[in-house]
C-alpha cells in the first residue's frame, strides 16, 4: 500500500516543500499547475508528514491511500516522451509508443525513485544550454564534464551522447546513483563515463573539468558554489538551474565572488537557468 499527499501551495513554496518531501521518504512527486501530488510507501508515518507540512503557511493538504499496483501503473503512465536539444527522451516502457523517427537521438530514462525524468523545465533548459556549449567546441571528445547532483543521470547521459569524452556524475543519494547507473546501461554507455556516490569533493582535483552542470535547489547551490568553482578549469563553463525566478541573485553574487561571470541567463515558466564562465 502507498499513500499520496495532494498539496495546494503558492509557487514560492514549491522548492522548499519538494525538498522536505524527498527528505522524508517521498518516492515521487507529480507537479500540477497549482499543487503537488507526493507519493509515500506505508513505511512512512503520514502524521509525521502532516507535521512537517504544518510548518509551512499557505498550504492545503489532503492524504489518501493508493493501492500499490494502481500507483505503479499511474506513476509510469504519467511519463511521456519529450523532444529536447536533439534528443527524444523516453522511459523504456514507452519505447513501443515512439512515433516515426525524426532524426532525434533516443535517450532512455527510467526515473526509479530519483529526481529527473527529463520533462521538467529546468532539465530541458540545461539540455538546451549544454547543446549550445557543445556545438561550439572544436575538440569535444577531449572535454571533461561533471554533473553535480545527477539524479537519474539524464544530463550526464546526454553529455556523453553529445560526444563529451569524459563524463563524471556525482550524487549523495544512493537511489540516485543506482538510477543513474541503470540509465547509463540502458543507453549502452560502457566507457567514458562514471557515477560516484558522494559529494563533489569525490569527483577529482581542482581545475579538472571543462564544464560543470548543477541543476540544484537554492541552498545546496549556494553551499557548493565554492567547490564547484574550484573544480572548473580556467575558462571553464558552469550551467546552473533549479532556481525559482528571483532566487538567482544571491547565487550569482556568490558566483561572482568565486570569479564566475554570467554569460547567459534566462527565465522559463518561472525558473531561472544560466551559463557562467570561470575567469582565466
Amino acid at each position: 500500500m502507498y499513500f499520496q499527499f495532494k498539496i495546494s501551495l503558492p509557487d514560492d513554496l514549491r522548492e522548499p516543500v519538494t525538498a522536505v518531501l524527498y527528505d522524508h521518504g517521498c518516492t515521487g512527486i507529480e507537479e500540477l499547475d497549482d499543487s503537488l501530488i507526493a507519493y509515500f510507501p506505508d513505511t512512512v508515518n503520514p502524521d509525521e508528514i502532516n507535521g512537517v507540512l504544518a510548518k509551512f503557511e499557505g498550504l492545503t493538504v489532503s492524504c489518501s491511500p493508493v493501492v500499490e499496483k494502481d500507483w505503479q501503473a499511474a506513476w509510469k503512465e504519467r511519463f511521456d516522451c519529450v523532444r529536447a536539444a536533439g534528443f527524444l527522451i523516453c522511459p523504456p516502457w514507452k519505447v513501443k509508443d515512439i512515433p516515426s523517427p525524426t532524426g532525434d537521438k533516443l535517450l532512455l530514462i527510467d526515473p526509479g525513485n530519483a529526481f529527473g525524468a527529463g520533462d521538467h523545465v529546468t532539465t530541458l533548459t540545461v539540455l538546451k544550454l549544454l547543446r549550445q556549449w557543445a556545438d561550439v567546441q572544436d575538440n569535444l571528445p577531449e572535454k571533461s564534464l561533471l554533473d553535480v547532483g545527477t539524479g537519474t543521470g539524464i544530463l550526464a547521459v546526454a553529455a556523453h551522447m553529445m560526444g563529451v569524452g569524459s563524463v563524471t556524475a556525482v550524487d549523495t543519494d544512493e537511489s540516485s546513483v543506482e538510477a543513474a547507473e541503470k540509465n547509463f546501461a540502458f543507453n549502452g554507455i560502457t566507457s567514458g563515463a562514471r557515477v560516484i556516490h558522494g559529494s563533489i569533493r569525490a569527483a577529482g582535483a581542482a581545475g579538472s573539468y571543462d564544464i560543470i552542470l548543477a541543476n540544484l535547489f537554492l541552498e545546496p547551490l549556494l553551499e557548493l558554489m565554492r567547490p564547484i568553482a574550484a573544480a572548473l578549469s580556467p575558462g571553464g563553463a558552469l550551467i546552473i538551474s533549479g532556481l525559482l525566478a528571483g532566487q538567482e541573485k544571491p547565487v550569482l553574487e556568490e558566483a561572482a565572488r568565486q570569479r564566475l561571470m554570467v554569460e547567459d541567463g534566462l527565465i522559463i515558466n518561472g525558473w531561472f537557468s544560466g551559463m557562467l564562465r570561470r575567469a582565466i
